[in-house]
């Protein structure tokens, strides 16, 4: 029943989103905020329409560093040039180079579900 309500996408266009992700001391997350925002700004100006979020995990780990999070979204999907101008900029901090390592999880949307799609509370 819910599935025949949501609007589900039957072949897909390829649309690739990004997921990187990485630990930080609490002694970085201030000079990174900065260069982050930069960052994001640099790349949204290069790329018009693409969507950038930086999320902070809600725990810290055990080993006193928090998990942060920066997801790349664009309408046509992150394709090759797109994704190798965010690594480029992103490598070219001193921090990735020394401190940390960025994770780099792609994912390809399969379904697109919109609230008006939604089953009532009574069915």
């Amino acid at each position: 029943m819910f599935l025949q309500k949501a609007l589900l996408l039957q072949n897909p266009p390829p649309v690739r989103e990004l997921y990187v992700y990485y630990q930080l001391g609490p002694e970085h997350v201030e000079s990174l905020m900065t260069w982050v925002n930069w960052l994001q700004c640099e790349l949204q100006k290069s790329h018009p329409g693409l969507s950038v979020k930086w999320l902070r995990r809600t725990d810290e780990g055990r080993n006193g560093l928090s998990t942060w999070m920066e997801i790349y979204t664009h309408p046509a999907g992150i394709g090759a040039a797109l994704q190798a101008d965010i690594d480029r900029h992103a490598n070219a901090h001193p921090l990735f180079q020394s401190h940390c390592t960025r994770h780099l999880e792609v994912f390809e949307v399969c379904a697109v579900f919109y609230a008006d799609h939604l089953p009532s509370e009574s069915a």
